[in-house]
């Protein structure tokens, strides 16, 4: 989906979601092309894989990617406890079905890139359950080098995976972007 992001303030009342994103700036929304729950470690760490196809992310001559959030509103969190998400990179290729079969594991980095806290201050604000991770540095690296695009793991010690079954879809990955003349 590709539109002005002004639009889409105006239509949803974020008016302090794109801060020093220029106005003009289009707008890439993708869900993602693949996903899996990983099986619980003994730390009780919950990860769910995402990956995302950015082919229809325009390239060329004066691209800027001015702003990028990997969004999920999850049900399931606590709303008298903080809930704690990172995301990691994944460092190579996989398949859901190899990892689901466990066939196949995941290379996932030792560094998160990014962090969001889901606070009991949220959900009496009506936002519990909002995700919104700033993955910015990640994308412009992906648009360099789009081999690097494996995807993202993200950590959760708040959910439960068979709570999350269901939810994967709900992700996105938006992307701001625009061209200098």
């Amino acid at each position: 989906m590709k539109t002005k992001a002004m639009n889409l303030v105006a239509l949803l009342g974020l008016s302090g979601l794109l801060i020093g994103v220029p106005a003009n700036s289009e707008l890439l929304s993708v869900a993602p092309s693949q996903s899996i729950i990983l099986p619980t470690g003994s730390n009780g760490v919950t990860q769910v894989a995402f990956q995302f196809d950015l082919s229809g992310l325009p390239s060329g001559e004066g691209r800027r990617i001015h702003g990028a959030t990997l969004e999920w509103a999850v049900e399931g969190t606590s709303d008298s406890e903080v809930s704690e998400f990172q995301i990691y990179p994944v460092g190579a290729a996989w398949s859901a079905a190899r990892v689901s079969a466990q066939t196949q594991s995941l290379s996932i980095g030792s560094t998160a890139e990014a962090s969001w806290e889901i606070t009991p201050v949220d959900h009496d604000r009506g936002l519990g359950g909002l995700i919104r991770l700033d993955v910015l540095d990640m994308i412009e690296w992906w648009t360099i080098e789009p081999s690097s695009n494996h995807g993202v793991v993200m950590s959760t010690a708040g959910l439960s995976g068979e709570g999350l079954a269901d939810q994967l879809a709900s992700a996105r990955l938006t992307i701001y972007y625009g061209f200098v003349r």
